[in-house]
């Protein structure tokens, strides 16, 4: 619905994004989780900006969303100097 009155990046339809992915992933739903979190970090940031606090969050919980389903995050480590 953001999406549709507000456009696509916004930062509340990004936010609205990323809280569905979290909310899919706590409910199991994998597919849904993990396909909104990836079609929503790259545009937050680029909206954003690489160090805004909005965008590091949804990188963060798009780490974290990989790993609750057992995905390879490791190139999201090294990007995070993790490695």
């Amino acid at each position: 619905a953001f999406a549709r009155v507000l456009d696509p990046d916004h930062p509340y339809t990004i936010a609205a994004e990323t809280n569905l992915a979290i909310c899919s992933a706590e409910a199991g739903d994998e597919a849904t989780a993990v396909e909104t979190i990836e079609a929503v970090t790259p545009r937050a940031m680029r909206v954003l900006g690489d160090d805004h606090p909005d965008a590091l969050r949804c990188r963060a919980n798009r780490i974290m969303i990989a790993r609750m389903f057992g995905r390879d995050t490791s190139a999201d480590d090294e990007a995070e100097g993790r490695a």
